[in-house]
Formats: structure tokens, sequence, C-alpha cells
């Protein structure tokens, strides 16, 4: 693996190899090669232990650019409370990180380089810890979160494995909520991805008040699930664990020098914690635009999406504030009983004001007391 940088001048430096990071680096590569691009990875090899999950509606128009590097589709998705369940027909997409690393490194191996640690960087540079100074006409950061300024928020905090078990396990969808479990530590369900016929991730997630997660007590419980289910694993392939914060207010709008890429951006959705939908529009904007007018472009689109993105705090202090733990359940199962295109809305973080009118209007799942003090809540 190359792990200096001999050329020190290019177009475009991307900082941070995860999801966000190589997506652009992909995009770039397809519809402006002749760009010079590094990408710069402070680990020996990039990002392998997570998986990221999207619908195909959160996409783009035209974003078939995307299509080499999805590991896994399902046409159909799933979702069972304990008193209600429903399938929806529409297609959901993985992309798992292993084999996405693999993608990159195999395609764009002379654009990458490896164990370099940044001491820091601005407009037009990225200073390294060997003591080299990387210039570019563009800094992209994309080195994932960063310490939040909003200390009011919840948390959605899981542990994953991706288990091989003796027999099939019956499964052609994917099975984004079972909630038919102990509510534990919050509003909690099991998220199961079949990949072949005998192999799975298998999810435990919490929508809790803290961000604690022992991840040997979770272990214990996937396995009783794994149980419950009568399955038999045959063996753990990997083993992923995660907390993401899922704020009671919008942010501020983040000021920076330079571009900030996926998490690091602080753009996206307040309910799930997802990033995906907010990153895949800005990298499919910027791929598809001139470099020198990426930030004026990419600064219009930001307002929108923060227009779009800023009233969703208010159901996550719904959620935290107004439902006991052992009862969140409740609102999201309201939630999937509207229709197909609305929930589809929700998730891309593009809902209208009849979608609002549609989720808020009518007796809400917790005390109505309760509901409209959180609602008005200030910070």
């Amino acid at each position: 693996m190359f792990d200096k940088v001999d050329h020190l001048e290019f177009d475009c430096v991307i900082v941070g190899g995860g999801l966000s990071g190589g997506l652009l680096l992909h995009g770039l590569k397809v519809f402006q090669p002749d760009l010079q691009v590094l990408l710069i990875e402070r680990e020996p090899q990039l990002s392998s232990h997570q998986t990221w999950c999207f619908h195909t509606t959160d996409l783009p128009a035209d974003a078939q650019w995307l299509s080499t590097v999805i590991s896994k589709k399902w046409s159909r998705q799933k979702v069972a409370f304990p008193d209600y369940e429903r399938f929806l027909n529409q297609e959901y997409n993985a992309i798992r990180a292993h084999e996405f690393a693999a993608f990159l490194t195999n395609n764009y191996f002379e654009s990458i380089r490896f164990n370099c640690e940044v001491l820091g960087l601005d407009a037009q540079h990225v200073v390294l810890k060997d003591g080299s100074t990387v210039q570019s006409k563009m800094v992209i950061d994309a080195r994932g979160w960063s310490q939040s300024e909003n200390k009011n928020h919840g948390y959605q905090k899981f542990v994953g494995w991706d288990v091989t078990l003796t027999k099939p396990h019956g499964l052609d969808y994917a099975f984004l909520k079972d909630v038919r479990v102990p509510q534990i530590d919050g509003y909690r369900f099991f998220y199961l991805l079949p990949w072949t016929e005998k192999s799975l991730l298998v999810e435990d997630t919490y929508y809790s008040n803290f961000p604690d997660l022992d991840a040997d007590a979770v272990g214990e419980r996937i396995q009783d699930y794994l149980n419950e289910q009568g399955w038999t694993v045959e063996s753990i392939e990997r083993k992923e664990s995660g907390c993401l914060p899922l704020p009671f207010f919008e942010s501020q709008a983040r000021r920076s020098e330079y571009i900030c890429l996926g998490a690091r951006s602080e753009l996206f959705h307040a309910v799930t914690g997802y990033t995906f939908p907010t990153t895949i529009a800005r990298i499919d904007l910027l791929v598809k635009t001139p470099l020198e007018k990426w930030t004026s472009v990419l600064a219009q689109h930001d307002q929108k999406i923060r227009s779009q993105l800023r009233f969703l705090p208010a159901l996550n202090r719904m959620l935290f504030l107004a439902a006991a733990p052992e009862q969140r359940y409740q609102v999201l199962q309201r939630f999937y009983k509207l229709p197909a295109d609305l929930v589809s809305r929700f998730y891309k973080g593009e809902l209208q004001i009849s979608d609002w009118a549609r989720i808020l209007v009518g007796k809400p799942p917790v005390a109505i007391r309760k509901a409209i003090k959180s609602l008005l809540a200030s910070r």
C-alpha cells in the first residue's frame, strides 16, 4: 500500500476513506476522470466493518453510477410491530464496507494514500504528520462525526452480527424492523438483512436516552433472538456496533473554509441518524459540476436541505420526551400505517407540508399534553 504522498499538488484532496469519501472518489473518476484526485486515509486500509443501507427512493434521479458499488438489493421490505405488520414493495439496498473498500482499492489504488495522519487542513492545504503539506484547489473533509455543540439529543445504538446458519433462514426481503421483542432501554427492534439463503446480518437496535452500549449483553440478546427464530449459528463472520446522535433541535449551519461531507457536514436525518440521503445528493451534485463552481452550487443546495430537515428534530422530542421509553414503539407503529410514498419521503428527508399534517393530525400515540409540550419545547 502507498503510504507516502509523492505528488503534492492536486485538483481535489479528500480526507477520510469512509463511505462519503469513497463515493466522492468513485463519482469523480466516473464523471471527471481528468481531475487529479487524492484520497487520504489515516489507517492502513479503508473502513471494512460497516454496512451502509438505503432505500432506492433515497437516490437522486439518474444515479446509475452507484450500481457498481451496491452489494445487495431487495425488492421489498417488512416491518412488524406488536399490533401491526406490513410489507412495503420498495427496493432496499446495502453497501458492505469490505466489498466497497476492495472495489476502491482495486480500481483507484493510485489515488489513495494510507497511513497518512492529518494534523490540519484549510481550503487549499492538508498538513500531514510527516511534515509534508499537500496543496489542492479543493479540500474535502470526510472524516466522519465531529464533536457536536448540540447537547440535547437521544441516541440510536446498535450491535450487529453477520452470521452463517446451518440451515436456510427463509427470508427474501429486508426486514427493517422486528419490534416484537422486549422493549429494553427505549424503542428496540431487530434489523435483518439476508445475504444468501444461509447468511444474514442480525442487528439489535435501541433508541435510547443513553449512549452506553454493552456489546456482550446485547450479543446475548442477539443469540436469544436467533434461538427464538429456530436458527442455529454455524459461524459469526463479523461484528459491528455504533451509536448515532438523534438531536432534539436543529443544529446551526456549520461554517468552514473547506467542504465537509458525510457525517462531518452535520447534514443528516435527525430521526434515523443516517447521513446517506443527504450525502449522496451532495456528492451527485459535486461530481456533475465543474470544480470551480462547487462552493457556490453546494451552498445553495445545502440551504434547501436544511429547510427540508429542520422539522425532524421535533419528532425526536415527541419520541424521547413525550413517550415513555417502553412505549416509544407506538409512535413508529402509527407512522408505518401511513401511505408508502409518504414513508419514502420521510426517509429521504423531503416531507411536504401535507405530509406533516398526516403525521401530526389525529390522536397521538402518547399523552396529548406531553406531545404538545414536547413539540413546543425550546432549547
